[in-house]
């Protein structure tokens, strides 16, 4: 196991030296909570060992595809990946704390509707964020998922469901985010 450390946190310094931003903090977490040989590691992200979990993804790529392997993203997994503009999160069902806290180039999320449950700060400070489309409505959503997106203009739900979103979000009367319903062609702010 604990070479499998080392082959990791050598991989990681010499991918995060050039842009000056190694994560020891997040990077320590994700290793101590790795207590057996029982994960994965792909040069690009590390997973639990059958891959149902995506607990760090290593690189700052612009477009990310979740593997339809990967049921949850774990806590900070995404944390401050400054480059990611495109998010497809395939089969995903549970998204952690801070997961993709301060991925500042995201613009468009698409929720699909596989995802049950959307923790704290999940997406929070996605400081470019503006459009939010729901393809289901996760059971489960914290009221803080989106906090800090300032440019979350536009928030569309599935036909029926925009009362839930706004509900679970904490949008109030008068605030500037528009709900509507998934194709509606009018845009009408939210009541």
């Amino acid at each position: 196991m604990e070479e499998k450390k080392k082959t990791i946190l050598n991989y990681l310094k010499k991918e995060n030296r050039k842009e000056g931003k190694f994560e020891h903090r997040v990077m320590n977490l994700v290793l101590q909570k790795l207590n057996s040989d029982l994960y994965a590691f792909d040069n690009k992200a590390v997973y639990n060992a059958d891959k149902t979990l995506l607990i760090y993804q290593v690189s700052d790529a612009e477009r990310v595809t979740i593997a339809t392997t990967v049921k949850s993203i774990g806590r900070m997994a995404f944390k401050e990946h400054r480059k990611l503009s495109r998010l497809n999160l395939a089969a995903v069902e549970e998204i952690g704390q801070e997961a993709f806290l301060g991925c500042e180039a995201l613009q468009t999320l698409h929720i699909p509707s596989s995802v049950k449950v959307i923790k704290k700060k999940a997406f929070g400070n996605c400081l470019q964020l503006k459009k939010l489309v729901f393809e289901g409505v996760p059971p489960k959503i914290n009221a803080s998922a989106f906090s800090g997106c300032e440019e979350l203009k536009l928030i569309e739900a599935p036909q029926g469901a925009t009362d839930v979103v706004s509900h679970a979000l904490g949008i109030t009367d008068g605030s500037e985010i528009m709900i509507t319903e998934i194709g509606e062609k009018t845009e009408t702010k939210h009541d």
